[in-house]
């Protein structure tokens, strides 16, 4: 699974794509929920992915979730969303290797890796890129897009911590336990030969 597309890659892109995209037409449907309250739900399926399958993954499931969206509501205010999905796919994805999830190796220290990196990420887009962009696109008063993008900061680094350490531990068993049988078979075709 080192940095290539295998069938379950390709599954876990598709519905990580299909789930953004449902995300946000029931976002859209005139509900009272917020589309940054979307973007932390989205943001917790694009973490999980990005840490499993690596940075292609992480961008590509937002870039296309959005532009699939943006195009079929014609929603302009869905690039506001890329921004920070692809940004924090492309992070995660990036210390992929340092996570080592996919080899079964997601043990303390990784887990403490990924609480700082990801809670570094929160505080990167909610209060730095959120406040600003707001501030650019909406003209909206700095200080509440600032007080807005704290509050957004916090519910961030709880929905990754709570959320996707969770699954991203239960992945970890799967992938041990995958990595230990195929240890064991190689292991009894070396001692046949």
């Amino acid at each position: 699974m080192d940095n290539k597309f295998d069938l379950k890659a390709i599954i876990s892109i598709t519905a990580g794509t299909i789930i953004l995209i449902l995300l946000n037409i029931y976002s859209g449907q005139g509900t009272v929920i917020k589309s940054e309250w979307v973007i932390q739900a989205c943001s917790v399926v694009v973490v999980i992915i990005a840490a499993i399958y690596g940075m292609a993954a992480g961008m590509l499931v937002p870039f296309a979730a959005c532009t699939i969206y943006g195009v079929a509501m014609r929603d302009p205010l869905v690039s506001r969303e890329i921004i920070f999905l692809v940004f924090g796919g492309m992070v995660t994805g990036h210390y992929r290797d340092k996570f080592m999830v996919y080899k079964g190796g997601f043990d303390r220290p990784q887990m403490v890796d990924f609480a700082v990196i990801e809670t570094a990420v929160a505080i990167i887009a909610w209060i730095c890129m959120y406040p600003l962009g707001g501030f650019l696109l909406k003209l909206v008063d700095i200080g509440t897009s600032l007080k807005n993008g704290l509050t957004y900061c916090g519910v961030c680094i709880l929905a990754k911590l709570c959320i996707c350490l969770p699954v991203l531990l239960m992945f970890n068993k799967v992938f041990r336990k995958k990595r230990l049988i195929e240890d064991a078979r190689k292991e009894y075709l070396y001692d046949r030969k």
